[in-house]
Parts: C-alpha cells; sequence; structure tokens
C-alpha cells in the first residue's frame, strides 16, 4: 500500500493534456476518432453529394452566364471589387474590373460579330448597316466613338488616358490634367446626346434591350457595345 500510494497521487494531479499524451489517451482519441466518423460518415456522405452537385450547377451557370451582363450590373453597382463563386466552391476567386474585362474578352474572341450594332467603315458610321448621321467625324464625340470603335479592347473597354491621347493626336487640344480631361470627355458625351435629338438617323444611344451603348467605368474609362 505504501509503494502504490505516490503512484496514485501522480495519477491524480496529472492534467488532461498530460494524459492525452500517455498511450492510453491516445488510444481513447482513436476510439472516440472512430466513433465519430461512424457516427457522421452518411452526414459527411450527403454533404459531399451536395457540393458536388452544386460545383456541377455552377459550371453550367459559368458556362451559359451573359458576362457583358455581368460586368454592367458590376458597373452599376459600382464595386471595386467583387466576389465571384466559381466551380470550386472551397476556394473563392476575387475579381476587379480588369479581371472581368478579361474574362469578358475571352468569352468574346470565339464569337465573330457578323452584324455588329456599331460600326466604323469607309470614314462612315453604322448602325446594324445603316448609315448614321454625324455633323462631322472630325469633331470631339466622333473621336471618342472612333476611338472607342478602334481602339477598345475585346470586351468593348477603352481608358480615359488612351481617350485622349486619340483625341490629342487627331487635332484636339491637350489639357493639363486627369481631371479636365475627364470633363473634356463628359462634354463630348453630353454634347452626343444633344445631337442625338437634332439628327435624322443619330447614333443609337440604346441597344434594342434598352441599355446603353457607351457606358461609363467610374474612375476607368468608357465602354461601347458594338
Amino acid at each position: 500500500m505504501k509503494q502504490g500510494s505516490p503512484q496514485r497521487k501522480k495519477n491524480v494531479s496529472m492534467t488532461a493534456r498530460e494524459w492525452l499524451e500517455t498511450p492510453d489517451g491516445q488510444k481513447r482519441m482513436r476510439e472516440q476518432a472512430e466513433i465519430l466518423t461512424k457516427r457522421f460518415e452518411p452526414d459527411i456522405k450527403f454533404l459531399s453529394e451536395r457540393v458536388r452537385e452544386t460545383q456541377e450547377s455552377l459550371q453550367r451557370v459559368v458556362k451559359n452566364m451573359n458576362l457583358a451582363q455581368v460586368f454592367e450590373t458590376f458597373n452599376a453597382l459600382n464595386q471595386k471589387e467583387v466576389v465571384a463563386i466559381l466551380p470550386v466552391v472551397s476556394k473563392p476567386v476575387h475579381l476587379d474590373e480588369a479581371s472581368i474585362r478579361a474574362l469578358l474578352a475571352n468569352g468574346r474572341k470565339s464569337e465573330k460579330v457578323k452584324n455588329p450594332f456599331i460600326e466604323y467603315r469607309d470614314g462612315n458610321f453604322y448602325t446594324l448597316n445603316k448609315l448614321i448621321d454625324i455633323r462631322d467625324p472630325r469633331c470631339a464625340y466622333g473621336l471618342v466613338i472612333k476611338a472607342l470603335l478602334l481602339k477598345s479592347d475585346e470586351s468593348g473597354f477603352l481608358s480615359y488616358d488612351k481617350i485622349n491621347k486619340y483625341l490629342e493626336h487627331n487635332g484636339i487640344l491637350k489639357v493639363k490634367n486627369k481631371k479636365a480631361q475627364r470633363k473634356r470627355i463628359a462634354n463630348t458625351l453630353a454634347s452626343l446626346k444633344r445631337e442625338h435629338k437634332r439628327q435624322e438617323n443619330p447614333f443609337p444611344m440604346e441597344l434594342p434591350n434598352g441599355s446603353p451603348v457607351i457606358r461609363t467605368v467610374p474612375g476607368k474609362g468608357l465602354m461601347i457595345t458594338r
């Protein structure tokens, strides 16, 4: 009894963490893990199946989604960064405006527009092959439209800097700073809207579905739907 007493005292003073590090503690943990695994195995299997179905569903959505409409929605919300849940549900992917434009460009590379809504050819502007009345294609708003049609990327986007460089390259006076540059572009769009009311065959401000032909990407530039 005297020899056993110190051993019992040591066991009583052992902490839970210390006991878990003993062979008995390790064995007990393995037993509990097996019990929990068997108990929740049906739930884990059910959740795994639901995740798989969700992934397949999202893949179909991403494959069929209208990326132009997605960008327009983001632009309307004026969000600098959004989170898009792509097929890998557990890994959200952050998309900024540049990334969205890249997606748009990739999505449109295989889509050769046979009958563009807006185009510039032979020194004139056309909408669905119908000549558009532009008082002077060399005026500021005519040059802005031309720049968007000729210099924008696959998604139709062109930065303010590139628009201004195009204007200055074509004889429009330089302005000193970015604020003045953007104000000038805003004024040209306002002039375009005024001319729209005066011309017999004006530049169309809207697509057949009612969305604007030229949209502003806040702080970045303009986007045109061809």
